[in-house]
């Protein structure tokens, strides 16, 4: 079975590389890649996305990996080793599976985390023992949504709660 993952940078950029960076030799390369990298450079200036990491999986297996655009406006260039800021597109892979192992009854959603894994930010704080799956999964962790807004170091904001609208009482 052949799938595609794209993992697209959404980040605004106009400058945009018009070759693609790709790790396999020319003369492997399939119909598919071919038309890819004369096509990409067009997309990424289109949709004014800076740069994309594309993998074609054949069989279970990466067959080939392209890199096209660049890792931040202006370059360098986008390569296997690019981090891209895919923020919010993790969380439904992650919940996925959350609720398919819950549903395995390999978890609880109302277990404490802590046995598995404390942020060390936060190992200090009993808090940190009342988070949940469930908690988690519908954002009553207490914690903000970025590091930055509490100085790179990850704190509470408010004490977890089940029984709350996002996180605050009312």
């Amino acid at each position: 079975m052949r799938v595609w993952l794209v993992l697209f940078l959404a980040v605004t950029g106009t400058s945009i590389c018009g070759f693609a960076q790709t790790n396999t030799q020319a003369v492997n390369q399939s119909d598919a890649q071919r038309r890819l990298d004369e096509r990409a450079p067009t997309w990424l200036k289109a949709f004014h996305v800076t740069g994309v990491g594309i993998a074609y999986i054949e069989n279970g297996k990466i067959a080939w990996t392209s890199f096209y655009g660049d890792q931040v406006p202006g370059g360098p260039l986008a390569n296997e080793k690019t981090l891209y800021s895919v923020a919010s597109l993790t969380k439904t892979i992650t919940a996925e599976i959350i609720l398919r192992l819950a549903s395995a009854g390999k978890l609880s959603l109302d277990q404490s985390i802590a046995e598995y894994w404390i942020d060390p930010d936060v190992k200090d704080n009993a808090w940190n023992q009342l988070l949940t799956p469930r908690l988690c999964l519908s954002h009553q962790t207490g914690f903000p949504n970025w590091r930055y807004q509490t100085k790179g170091v990850l704190q509470f904001q408010w004490q977890p709660e089940r029984n709350s609208v996002l996180g605050r009482r009312f």
